[in-house]
């Protein structure tokens, strides 16, 4: 899995790293969103390509895991 935690007031971006697995990625966590898109079920969330800049909201957090 991946984890971006932004604490900071104003949104950032942060670049995903290949997954140890080689596969794609998904979002199954985002803390900025409204329910119920803030969790989704694993394998049920879009896809997030390894070198992606992420936008991750202020005070909010982002998990990210490989399918597979």
């Amino acid at each position: 899995f991946y984890v971006a935690l932004n604490a900071w007031r104003e949104g950032l971006g942060f670049r995903v790293p290949a997954a140890p697995t080689r596969r794609a990625w998904r979002r199954v966590i985002d803390t900025a969103r409204g329910a119920p898109d803030d969790f989704v079920p694993e394998g049920d969330g879009p896809r997030v390509a390894a070198g992606e800049v992420v936008p991750v909201a202020p005070f909010s957090l982002l998990v990210l895991v490989s399918e597979g």
